[in-house]
């Protein structure tokens, strides 16, 4: 936009350097500098402070919901993708499994998943013009081979049969780092519903209630249910920014009167979504019960 950044990026310098000297070179700050750095083709220099960022290295005191090591080490990815291609293609695989790492522990959110997203499609564009050729085959229980889909695509898509005892991932020759990547998806409902409550770090009660506030087992045309939520944290300090979304039962609506969209006047709760089939309230749970009522018909 011609806009000249040297006396911005020379001010910031100093005030980093002033006031965050320990640390800035080896975050987030410094890998979004060298890539300013090295737009103003100060080569030297950004190759130097790109270098001084190390994957998977946080202080835990500083991780929040907003920087998370799935997300930092994402966007450092991203940067090396639009300004350092050649380090980035060296990057070794082991490196890759650290930035993966948190998917696979579960300990991301929206936000960082959104950055591992980006990182992942930043760096599909830098092997794009020479993706590998693969093929993926199908084994089965008696190992018998059935190839299911081969070429040099970027991204290879095939399904699968469910009786399949295996699958093999086939390059002609050696990959580059880091490699390729796998995804399985799956579709539909489960054949057998759980017989133990799922807590991941969340306990959620949930129960309909009648005039009487007893719970409901048969309604009629028009009447009016409330439902009842009770949502509290299982470590040991409050959860925030967590979305608690409520689907409503087949034929139910939202009575508009018991629920206002918006900024919330319930305790706890930040934000109400309603829609056609769900509400949706955004809040910070507390380690007691979050309490919320409101009410539906049929």
């Amino acid at each position: 936009e011609g806009v000249v950044t040297t006396n911005y990026i020379i001010n910031l310098r100093e005030y980093l350097d002033k006031n965050h000297a320990k640390e800035w070179k080896t975050d987030l700050t410094g890998v979004y500098l060298a890539g300013a750095l090295h737009i103003l083709k100060k080569d030297d220099e950004a190759t130097k402070l790109i270098g001084a960022y190390r994957i998977g290295q946080f202080d835990k005191k500083r991780i929040n919901d907003f920087y998370q090591p799935l997300g930092a080490d994402s966007q450092y990815v991203a940067v090396l993708a639009r300004e350092f291609p050649d380090r980035l293609k060296k990057l070794p695989a082991t490196e890759f499994e650290k930035v993966l790492k948190p998917i696979g522990d579960g300990t991301f959110n929206t936000l960082s998943a959104a950055y591992a997203v980006l990182a992942l499609k930043s760096y599909a564009r830098v092997v794009a013009q020479h993706p590998p050729e693969l093929s993926i085959v199908e084994l089965d229980k008696a190992k018998k081979e059935k190839v299911l889909v081969t070429g040099a695509k970027l991204l290879q898509r095939t399904n699968f049969s469910g009786d399949a005892a295996a699958l093999r991932f086939r390059t002609p020759t050696a990959l580059n780092p880091p490699g390729a990547y796998y995804q399985v998806i799956e579709a539909g409902f489960d054949r057998k519903l759980s017989d133990k409550p799922i807590t991941e770090g969340l306990e959620v009660y949930r129960e309909l209630l009648n005039k009487s506030n007893n719970p409901v087992t048969t309604t009629k045309l028009g009447d009016v249910v409330t439902v009842r939520l009770r949502i509290r944290s299982l470590r040991a300090e409050w959860i925030s920014n967590v979305a608690l979304i409520d689907l409503l039962p087949g034929g139910f609506e939202v009575v508009s009167s018991s629920l206002t969209p918006g900024v919330s006047e319930i305790k706890g709760v930040d934000y109400v979504d309603v829609r056609e089939d769900r509400a949706i309230f955004y809040a910070t749970v507390p380690t007691k019960t979050l309490e919320i009522t409101y009410q539906i018909k049929s």
